[in-house]
């Protein structure tokens, strides 16, 4: 995941409409910034000769800024959730990317149709109802209901 996120980054520094001696990351706290800057941030500094600051966030104070950064961005890579990179992109917010030497090792699925945007993982949550749960498997007769 780590080379992914580099070759995002590389990507998106290269791509960028006004390359610069700084590029700014916006995202996540947790895990996700402490892989960035332990790992992403040193080797991309390294590679580009590009100071790459990394500024916590959550998704909608990003998306948030975007918008009122609409004329001027200010922010070189957002990371942010679905819902508000949906309105991001609808908004006019995010730029097309370029396709790079590693383009290719990007799935399909991670890729927004539109091109504008690309996955970092993929998650799901359920919640169910165990009496529910039990009456379907036992009416499918594939297996018991849990316990």
């Amino acid at each position: 995941m780590h080379k992914l996120l580099l070759v995002i980054l590389i990507l998106a520094a290269t791509t960028s409409a006004q390359v610069a001696d700084t590029m700014y990351v916006e995202g996540f706290g947790g895990s996700v910034e402490n892989a960035f800057r332990e790992k992403i941030i040193p080797p991309f500094e390294a590679k580009t000769g590009i100071k790459m600051l990394y500024v916590l966030s959550n998704s909608t104070d990003t998306l948030a800024k975007l918008q009122a950064q609409k004329n001027r961005q200010e922010i070189s890579v957002a990371i942010i959730d679905d819902a508000p990179m949906s309105l991001a992109i609808q908004s006019g917010l995010c730029a097309k990317l370029e396709n790079g030497p590693n383009s290719k090792n990007v799935y399909p699925s991670a890729k927004r149709a539109g091109g504008e945007a690309i996955g970092l993982g993929y998650g799901a949550t359920g919640l169910y109802n165990t009496q529910s749960i039990r009456k379907w498997l036992a009416s499918t007769h594939v297996v018991e209901g849990p316990g």
